[in-house]
């Protein structure tokens, strides 16, 4: 890195990592708040009543899973078509 000394090294590390902690937590936060702004001015009924829609359907989907034995069915046939023609994640996937 070219550091002069050992405590100008750990202050170049200290300050690159507080940047990049910084960055995740700022797109985080932005992340957050897109996501909710299909929400403003909706009544909070509806919100709930939405919200409980969704955790029905995902306990749907995982009752299905258990009972084809965990596994999503377009999982299994995805992975048989990947590897059935020999490919490996070596080779990126392609053919």
């Amino acid at each position: 890195m070219g550091a002069r000394s050992t405590s100008e090294m750990r202050a170049c590390l200290i300050s690159r990592m507080r940047r990049q902690i910084g960055l995740v937590t700022v797109r985080a936060m932005a992340r957050h708040r897109l996501a909710r702004a299909p929400y403003i001015g909706v009544e909070r009924r509806s919100v709930e009543m939405r919200a409980e829609l969704l955790r029905r359907e995902q306990l749907s989907i995982h009752t299905t899973r258990a009972q084809s034995g965990g596994l999503p069915v377009h999982a299994f046939y995805s992975y048989q078509a990947f590897h059935s023609r020999g490919w490996t994640a070596r080779d990126g996937g392609g053919g």
